[in-house]
């Protein structure tokens, strides 16, 4: 067994350095290797990387590719130098002590998984996989104040690929992520692409990671640059006949408000921030 650690970078270099630490402090398997794939391509800043782990490689995209191409690029590279599983990793998150053992565990035991994400630790809240609305075209996640069943995994529509764990093999089979996103949706429809297959899309609420979720974004509107095109680019891609024209119209009443309520909220907490 040899685990893949792939996480991209664009410009945070701190924040990559201190997800590497966590995954240098984790139950980290012997054969493993850190592929950091740097969307900003800052030589210096990739030297001070290079110290975090013995086992790193940079791969240095010369310009910004987007998260599903990023990915992509570190997939081929870990799955061409032998690579059984591949660990997805935002560097705005950090994992805890132990984290591969139980995971590992679960997609080994069960050859019908073919991912298990953690659950996501943010503003004391958990948030696990989430389900589609394809009537609406909405993707939401499940979001809990507290975990009930530690010992039971939960399965899902999809699950964010901020943290991900996923079987080589799978991937070798289905494909990589649709590289036409830039950002956001790629995750959704690579896991329906994965259902579709026959799989099942898990998660281990026993294994809690803490994720500064968008991080990327000074604020949430500057978002809807990527947001917007990726959901309607998977409406059109994925869905059917009158779900695809129910989600189409919704949605294009639902972001010009959702484009009004958060320039309102902006520019209140501009002018609550000045006085």
């Amino acid at each position: 067994m040899k685990t893949a650690i792939i996480i991209l970078n664009y410009k945070d270099y701190q924040a990559t350095a201190d997800c590497i630490a966590s995954v240098n402090k984790s139950d980290l398997p012997l054969r493993s290797t850190i592929y950091v794939v740097d969307n900003s391509n800052d030589p210096a800043r990739q030297r001070l990387l290079q110290k975090q782990h013995p086992h790193i490689k940079i791969i240095k995209n010369r310009r910004n590719y987007g998260f599903a191409k990023g990915n992509n690029i570190g997939i081929k590279l870990a799955i061409k130098d032998g690579a059984t599983h591949l660990l997805i990793l935002n560097p705005d998150a950090s994992i805890p002590k132990v984290f591969f053992k139980p995971l590992l565990n679960h997609l080994n035991k069960d050859p019908k998984i073919a991912l298990i994400a953690p659950g996501h630790l943010h503003n004391n809240q958990i948030t696990l996989g989430g389900f589609l609305n394809r009537f609406t075209g909405m993707a939401k996640h499940q979001t809990i104040k507290r975990i009930r069943n530690k010992s039971t995994l939960t399965f899902h529509d999809y699950v964010s690929f901020a943290c991900v764990l996923l079987k080589a093999d799978v991937v070798k089979k289905i494909g990589l992520l649709n590289d036409q996103y830039f950002m956001y949706f790629e995750d959704v429809e690579y896991c329906l692409k994965l259902r579709s297959g026959g799989y099942s899309i898990a998660a281990d609420p026993s294994v809690l990671i803490s994720h500064q979720t968008s991080s990327s974004f000074s604020s949430s509107l500057k978002k809807l640059k990527y947001l917007v095109p990726s959901h309607f680019r998977f409406i059109i891609n994925n869905l059917h006949g009158i779900n695809k024209l129910t989600a189409l119209v919704y949605q294009s009443l639902h972001y010009p408000y959702l484009y009004l309520l958060w320039t309102h909220h902006h520019w209140r907490y501009r002018r609550i921030s000045t006085t």
